[in-house]
């Protein structure tokens, strides 16, 4: 049970960590763009920053978010195999 709480929370964490990085990237590229929809807040160099930060916790969380996966899947499959027996 504990092990699905953990996936739904890295789940939205990634999503969320996943459109800052996006949304930052379009800042540096295009921040006439980005800079007004975000009233001004998000200028290029702020996105700048932004971006080069998020890299660890998305990396971070990328890694957990695979072992997470890999590791239920390998209790599912192991579980599978001991019912059928």
């Amino acid at each position: 049970m504990k092990t699905r709480v953990y996936r739904i929370w890295i789940n939205r964490i990634l999503l969320i960590l996943t459109f800052l990085i996006l949304f930052t990237g379009f800042g540096i590229t295009y921040p006439g763009v980005v800079e007004p929809l975000t009233l001004g807040f998000l200028g290029k160099s702020l996105s700048y920053r932004i971006h080069t930060f998020l890299w660890g916790p998305f990396l971070v969380a990328v890694l957990v978010h695979i072992y997470l996966s890999a590791g239920l899947n390998r209790i599912t499959s192991s579980e599978t195999r001991n019912k059928e027996r």
